[in-house]
């Protein structure tokens, strides 16, 4: 944990307000306040920055003090593709480009979509690229041999014999066209598709992936995958287990329709897994040239196809090991810590 805030080095306080984004979100909510969230910080604050890790409606009100906020995304803007009110979440962009001194972007793909609709913050908005979030122990227990075998002896799996998807099952991470894909790509194989995370219940009745997610049964094979089965849903897996899972993996499959940055994809080439995704948004911007990209990912047959080469081809998928590996590099924790104090320091 310490690493992970190694760039508040040089703060002399750090004010954390309990509840502070539940908080602005039931103030966003109210009618009658029609303005962003005053400040109200101790007097020994002024001159400090008040710095948040995703948009906030606050303005700083005869207070010497800064804003810093980071910006993600712009994915709650659209309706089908996120659960959040996209006109309380103007509300905080509107916020974020009117109160900020300084903004920080995950990606350059973020940054545009951000001036699109506030071409004024141009000259406050830095992109810095976020380094992978994995605890260091956990990536170090997750290299012992039997640790790995345990995590794949609970899910009946077997080493490169999978391919793996982790993330929220929604509609925005294109999953109902990554089944159908590989069934047709993986047919006559057994080797699985394993899937790991939260699940929008009704994106999976809309899509008919019932099947797919159905809850299983209480007992000693709760959980557990049926050996035979081409798509398996892992259910909410530990971080733990998610790299244990992805060191063993065959490829990484996140053909994502929207992303601010991808996790997923840098994770997976972080620990030597080849990865398959979306020529889209931000996320050609983040792998490069070191994953295997679908020009279109509404195009089921395509990603089938890139799935079948993944499964077929040896020689691509250490191709994509090792060009995977020199990306991630660019992604590193000492980086983004000097970029992020360079920031701060900025304003």
């Amino acid at each position: 944990m310490e690493e992970a805030i190694r760039y508040l080095d040089d703060v002399d306080f750090f004010y954390n307000i309990p509840d502070g984004y539940r908080l602005m979100a039931v103030h966003d909510r109210l009618p009658l306040l029609r303005r962003p969230f005053p400040l109200h910080l101790p007097a020994e604050l002024d001159g400090g920055v008040f710095f948040t890790t995703s948009p906030m409606s606050v303005e700083s009100r005869g207070k010497k003090i800064k804003i810093v906020q980071t910006l993600h995304d712009l994915i709650p803007l659209s309706a089908s593709m996120h659960r959040e009110d996209p006109g309380l979440f103007y509300k905080r962009l509107k916020a974020l480009n009117d109160h900020s001194d300084a903004i920080l972007a995950v990606s350059e793909y973020s940054r545009n979509q951000l001036l699109k609709f506030f071409p004024s913050a141009a000259d406050r908005v830095k992109v810095v690229y976020q380094p992978v979030p994995a605890d260091k122990y956990l990536i170090g227990l997750s290299a012992l041999p039997v640790v790995q075998q345990s995590v794949l002896e609970k899910f009946g799996l077997q080493a490169g014999q999978y391919c793996f998807y982790v993330g929220a099952i929604e509609a925005r991470k294109n999953i109902d066209r990554l089944v159908s894909a590989y069934t047709i790509a993986a047919k006559g194989l057994d080797v699985p598709l394993v899937l790991g995370g939260i699940v929008d219940q009704e994106y999976v009745r809309d899509r008919h992936l019932e099947q797919y997610f159905a809850k299983r049964n209480s007992g000693e094979d709760a959980g557990r995958p049926q050996r035979r089965d081409s798509v398996r849903y892992v259910g909410y897996i530990t971080e733990l287990e998610k790299l244990c899972l992805i060191r063993n993996a065959r490829a990484l499959l996140f053909p994502s329709l929207n992303e601010g940055f991808g996790i997923p994809p840098l994770e997976a080439q972080t620990f030597g897994c080849p990865v398959l995704t979306s020529n889209v948004a931000s996320l050609p911007e983040v792998v490069a040239d070191s994953a295997y990209l679908i020009d279109d990912p509404y195009n089921i047959e395509e990603i089938a196809t890139g799935i079948r080469k993944l499964l077929d081809d040896d020689d691509l998928c250490d191709t994509l090991r090792r060009a995977g590996y020199r990306n991630a590099a660019r992604f590193s924790e000492h980086n983004f810590a000097e970029q992020v104090s360079a920031l701060i320091d900025s304003v």
